[in-house]
C-alpha cells in the first residue's frame, strides 16, 4: 500500500493533472493520493479575504471570476462534458461565502478555513476527473480526519483520528477501492471543516499512512528530492540519496515548501519510509527518508537557512540566577501564540535571546516589555533589544555527533569571510548547529559553509576526517551506565504500569573490543548464576539489538555488575538490559533515541521474562510509565503526585519469574476485570490530579496479586501491616517477592518499612529495605 502526495506547485495546469494521473496509473500499489491546494486557486482567494478584512468590499469579484475561469479551463481540457454540479456547487459556495464576508465587512478564521477546504475539495475533484478510473473515489477528510477546534492550524487527534481513518478507508482499500483526498482538511469537534495549516497536505498523507500502516509514502514536489543546500542559491548543491528521520525533521524546519516538520511524526514509530521525488523530473532522482543511520562520507550533510527572522534579547545583570525570568519570557510568547525559532542563552544568565518570525517581532517586543516592566524600571532588566532582518543558518548531519571540530570549522569559515555571527544554538544531540546572521549575509554564508564542508557535486573533502561506521573512528572507547531497579504492575496494572526506583540497580560498562560481536567480559554480584553467552544474557541481547537498530557492526565487550538480587521482583533483567543498551548507544555516538532503546530492551526481556515493557521502559526512561502496547511500542509517561515515596521490602526469598507467571489465573471473572479496569483508570486520574487520597484507594489488584501472594510467605500480612502503619497502598512488586508500599512523607515511609520487615520476620524471612522517591531518573551515565 502506497500513499502519494502531489505538492501545491505540481498541479497548476491541465497537463499537470494528466501527468499526475499517469504517475498514479504507473504505480499499481498506489492506494490513496493527497492533493495539495494549488496556488492558482489559493492566492486569489487569500488576497480577496485580506482585502475584505482591510475594507475593500469589492475585492471578491475578481477572485471569484479567476476561480471560475481556472476551474472551467482545467475541466474543459480534461473532459468534453459540461462543468458538473459538484464543481459548480464548490465555486458557488466560495462565491457566496466571500460575498457574505464583504456584506458583513468581517473575515473570521472559520470563514477562511471554510473557503480553503472548499477550494481543496474542488482541486481534488479535478484530480479525480484526470484519473478517470472507476475504482478511484473522492474521500472527504471533514468526514473522518478528526482534529482539535483550531480553524487554521488544526491538529489531528491522534488516537481518535487514527480509528476514524481506519474505519472510513480500510474496508474500501481492502476491496480494491482507491481514494483522492483533499490535503490539509480536517473535521473539528463540532463537525465543521478546518484547515491543517502550512504543510497540511504532507501531514494528511503521512497521518493516513500511519493509521493504515502503509508500506511507503511518496511526496511529489517541484524539485527532485532533497539537496545538500537550496539548489536555487547554491548551484553545486548535491542531491541526497538518504536521510534519517531525525535529519529530515531538522531540515524540514528550514524547507517547509519541500517537507513540513510535523509530517514525519506519524511515520517514525512504524518506520514507514518516505520518498521525495520530482514531479517534472525525468532522471528518477529521489531522496529516501527512513530509520537508517547512514552518516555518509562526511559529518555534515546539509546547510540550510530560514530567512525573515528577528532576534529578541532580554538582557540585564539583575536577571542572573532568577529562574522565573526564563519561564515568564516563554509564557509571554506562548500567550501571544508566538513560537521561538531559536533559543540562545549565555552561561552568565545575563542575556536570554530568542529568534521569532519577522511578522511576530513587534507583538513579541510589546508583550515582553509589558511583562518585564517592573524589572526594567528597577534596572534588573536593562533592555529588550530587537535585531530585525536576520537569517538562521544551520549545518545538519547525524554524523556530526562526536565528530570533533565541526563547530570550529563552521565559525572559522564564517569568520574568515567576515560574516558576523549574532547568536549560536546547538542541541545536545549535536545533530544541528544553528547560527543567526544578518539576512544580507545569508547567501554568502550558505556558499561558504557548503564549500567548507565539501558538500557539493564533484567536491571532495580537504583536510576533513571521514566519518565511518566502525569502532576505530569513534573517540569514545568505553561507557559506564547505571540502570535502576523498577516496580512493575503497581497494583492493578499487570504488564501495563511500572516506575523507576532510586538506590538499587545494575551497572554495565560497554567497551570497544576486537571483532564485530558482542561479548560478555565479566559478570559480578550474581554468584556465578548468569550466562556469559551474550545471546542468552539480557544485557548481551540488548546490546546486540542496539547495534542492529543502529545499523552498525562493532565489537562490544560488556562488564556487568548486579546491584540487586536476581528474582527479587525489582526488574533485575530489565536493569541489565537498560544499562547495556544505553551504554552501547553512547559508545556509538548516541545515534538512537531512548524510545528505540526501550524497543531493544523489550527484545532482551522477551528472551527471559516474557514480552512486556513495564520494567524496561521505566528502567530506560525513568518515571512512572503506562504501556499501551508492546507491538508496536506505545508508552505514556504519567505525572507523579508530589511527595509520594516508595517503601520497598525485599525478603531473602527468591521467586522465579517463570513460577510467578505459572501462578496467574487462567480465567478471570467479569467483576474482577471490571474492578481492575476501574482501578487503573482511577490511578491515572489520581496521578494527573496529584490526589494522594484518590491514589490510596485504587492501587488494588483483584486478579494477579491474590494468586502470587500465596507463593510468598507472609505476603498478605506484610501488605496489611503496611496499610495499618499509614501506607497509602501496598502490593507485590512485579512478580515478587518484593513488596512495595506507597507513602506520603519520609517519617511514614520509615515507619511502614519497619513494620513490613517485622511482618516478614514473623513469616521466618529476613529482608532489606529501600525507601525511594516515586519519580526517579532512568538509566544514566556514571
Amino acid at each position: 500500500m502506497e500513499i502519494h502526495r502531489f505538492g501545491s506547485e505540481c498541479l497548476e495546469t491541465a497537463a499537470d493533472f494528466v501527468a499526475a494521473a499517469s504517475i498514479l496509473r504507473g504505480h499499481p500499489t498506489a492506494t490513496l493520493t493527497v492533493v495539495a491546494l494549488c496556488p492558482a486557486i489559493a492566492a486569489p482567494l487569500d488576497h480577496a479575504l485580506d482585502a475584505i478584512a482591510a475594507g475593500d468590499l469589492t475585492a471578491h469579484h475578481p477572485a471569484v471570476a479567476a476561480l471560475l475561469e481556472w476551474t472551467v479551463g482545467i475541466w474543459s481540457q480534461l473532459s468534453d462534458q459540461p462543468l458538473p454540479p459538484t464543481l459548480e456547487h464548490d465555486v458557488t459556495l466560495i462565491s457566496t461565502t466571500l460575498a457574505a464576508c464583504a456584506t458583513l465587512a468581517e473575515v473570521s478564521e472559520r470563514t477562511r478555513a471554510r473557503i480553503r477546504t472548499t477550494a481543496a475539495r474542488l482541486n481534488a475533484r479535478l484530480m479525480l476527473r484526470a484519473i478517470a478510473r472507476p475504482e478511484w473515489q473522492l474521500a472527504e477528510p471533514e468526514s473522518f480526519l478528526e482534529t482539535d477546534a483550531s480553524a487554521l492550524q488544526a491538529e489531528p487527534l491522534a488516537g481518535l483520528a487514527q480509528r476514524s481513518v481506519r474505519r472510513y478507508l480500510l474496508d474500501g482499500v481492502s476491496s480494491g477501492q482507491r481514494f483522492v483526498v483533499p490535503g490539509a482538511v480536517g473535521m473539528a469537534p463540532d463537525s465543521t471543516p478546518v484547515w491543517l495549516g502550512t504543510g497540511g497536505a504532507d501531514y494528511t498523507a503521512t497521518f493516513i499512512a500511519g493509521a493504515l500502516s502503509a508500506d511507503r509514502v511518496v511526496l511529489w514536489n517541484s524539485v527532485p528530492g532533497l539537496f545538500s543546500a537550496d539548489p536555487a542559491i547554491v548551484s553545486d548543491a548535491r542531491p541526497l540519496e538518504q536521510l534519517n528521520y531525525r535529519e529530515a525533521s531538522e531540515l524540514s524546519f528550514y524547507a517547509h515548501d519541500v517537507l513540513h516538520p510535523r509530517s514525519l511524526n506519524p511515520l517514525k514509530r512504524l518506520e514507514i519510509p518516505v520518498e521525495v521525488r520530482g514531479f517534472r523530473d525525468t532522471t528518477g532522482l529521489c531522496t529516501r527518508i527512513d530509520a537508517r543511520l547512514s552518516p555518509g562520507d562526511l559529518p555534515a550533510k546539509i546547510v540550510s537557512a530560514v530567512r525573515g527572522q528577528t532576534l529578541i534579547a532580554v538582557e540585564g545583570r539583575g536577571i542572573a540566577g532568577r529562574p522565573q525570568i526564563s519561564s515568564r519570557l516563554f509564557e509571554t510568547l506562548s500567550a501571544e501564540g508566538i513560537i521561538p525559532t531559536m533559543i540562545s542563552q549565555a552561561s552568565s544568565q545575563a542575556s536570554i535571546c530568542v529568534a521569532v518570525a519577522g511578522p511576530d517581532a513587534k507583538r513579541a517586543e510589546v508583550a515582553l516589555k509589558r511583562t518585564f516592566r517592573m524589572e526594567i524600571s528597577h534596572g534588573d532588566v536593562e533592555e529588550v533589544t530587537i535585531q530585525p532582518d536576520v537569517s538562521l543558518v544551520a549545518v545538519i548531519g547525524i554524523g556530526m555527533a562526536h565528530s570533533p571540530g565541526i563547530a570550529g570549522r563552521m565559525f572559522s569559515a564564517l569568520g574568515d569571510a567576515g560574516v558576523n555571527v549574532l547568536a549560536i544554538a546547538q542541541g545536545s544531540s549535536e545533530l544541528n548547529i544553528t547560527v543567526a546572521v544578518l539576512e544580507s549575509d545569508t547567501v554568502e554564508s550558505l556558499h561558504i559553509l557548503h564549500r567548507r564542508f565539501a558538500l557539493g557535486v564533484g567536491t571532495a573533502p580537504t583536510g576533513m576526517p571521514a566519518v565511518q561506521r566502525s569502532p576505530s573512528t569513534s573517540p569514545r572507547q568505553s561507557a559506564r551506565v547505571f540502570a535502576p531497579a523498577t516496580v512493575a504492575n503497581v497494583g492493578p496494572g499487570f504488564d501495563v504500569l511500572g516506575l523507576a526506583l532510586q538506590g538499587k540497580g545494575d551497572t554495565v560498562v560497554a567497551e570497544r573490543v576486537d571483532g564485530d560481536e558482542v561479548v560478555i567480559l565479566e559478570v559480578t554480584g550474581d554468584d556465578g548464576r548468569l550466562p556469559l553467552d551474550a545471546q542468552h544474557n539480557t544485557a548481551g541481547i540488548a546490546a546486540i539489538e542496539t547495534l542492529r537498530r543502529a545499523g552498525v557492526r562493532a565489537g562490544i565487550g560488556l562488564r556487568i555488575h548486579k546491584g540487586m538480587p536476581i528474582g527479587s521482583g525489582l526488574g533485575s533483567s530489565a536493569a541489565s538490559a537498560a544499562a547495556a543498551a544505553v551504554a552501547t548507544n553512547i559508545l556509538l555516538g548516541s545515534p538512537l533515541r531512548r524510545i528505540q532503546l526501550v524497543e531493544a530492551c523489550v527484545e532482551a526481556e522477551t528472551a527471559v521474562a516474557g514480552r512486556h515493557a513495564d520494567n524496561v521502559a521505566p528502567a530506560v526512561l525513568g518515571g512512572l510509565i503506562l504501556v499501551r502496547s508492546v507491538d508496536p511500542l506505545d508508552i505514556q509517561r504519567l505525572p507523579v503526585p508530589e511527595g509520594l515515596l516508595m517503601t520497598v521490602v525485599t525478603p531473602e526469598f527468591e521467586l522465579s519469574t517463570r513460577l510467578a507467571r505459572e501462578a496467574l489465573p487462567r480465567h478471570i471473572t467479569i467483576p474482577a476485570m471490571v474492578r481492575n479496569s476501574a482501578n487503573i483508570a482511577t490511578l491515572v486520574t489520581a496521578c494527573y490530579a496529584g490526589d494522594l487520597g484518590l491514589l490510596a484507594g485504587c492501587v488494588v489488584d483483584d486478579v494477579v496479586t491474590p494468586a502470587r501472594a500465596t507463593l510468598i510467605p507472609g505476603a498478605i500480612e506484610v501488605m496489611q501491616a503496611a496499610e495499618r502503619a499509614g501506607a497509602l497502598a501496598s502490593s507485590i512488586s512485579g512478580s515478587g517477592p518484593s513488596i512495595f508500599a506507597m507513602c506520603h512523607g519520609p517519617q511514614i515511609a520509615r515507619r511502614v518499612g519497619h513494620v513490613m520487615q517485622q511482618a516478614f520476620r514473623g513469616a521466618g524471612l529476613e529482608s532489606s529495605l529501600l525507601i525511594s522517591a516515586a519519580d526517579c531518573p532512568g538509566a544514566t551515565r556514571c
